[in-house]
């Protein structure tokens, strides 16, 4: 498995573009003070890849802008390990979201996630239905201190 690791990016301007992920083995990684406009999937993804497991560990997503895109944990989950946790340990704080339409979620944390932490982030506009979105096996999650604002 490669490792894909250790890595921060802080300060950065992205607009318009499909993608920003951690595609399995992103360990230790974080995102921070960091924009994104415009953006199909900005993610964690862990997954079962080219015959092995690849987790995404311990990535900090914080004080993020992200104008019409979304933030999610994607797990890739194969039959070879169905209970495993592919994206363990995330941290989603202090991320301001504007101007997404009512039907998305901000932030979603999928089934096969494990110990997620999502706090301190503010929805600006409409109250999204809901916020955050976890699935039904996903583990050990902590959502606190999120608001929803107007301005």
């Amino acid at each position: 498995m490669p490792f894909r690791g250790h890595m921060a990016f802080e300060g950065n301007v992205f607009v318009n573009g499909t993608t920003f992920q951690f595609f399995g083995a992103g360990v230790d990684c974080a995102v921070v003070n960091s924009s994104f406009d415009t953006f199909s999937r900005v993610s964690p993804w862990g997954l079962w890849y080219q015959g092995g497991f690849q987790p995404t560990l311990r990535t900090q997503w914080r004080d993020n802008v992200f104008s019409d895109s979304s933030l999610r944990t994607i797990a890739s989950v194969n039959a070879n390990c169905t209970d495993c946790a592919y994206v363990l340990a995330t941290t989603f704080r202090g991320n301001q979201f504007r101007h997404l339409e009512t039907a998305r979620t901000p932030i979603s944390i999928a089934d096969n996630s494990d110990l997620t932490v999502v706090e301190k982030n503010v929805f600006v506009g409409a109250a999204p239905p809901r916020w955050p979105a976890i699935g039904s096996n996903a583990t050990r999650v902590v959502a606190h201190g999120n608001s929803n604002t107007t301005g």
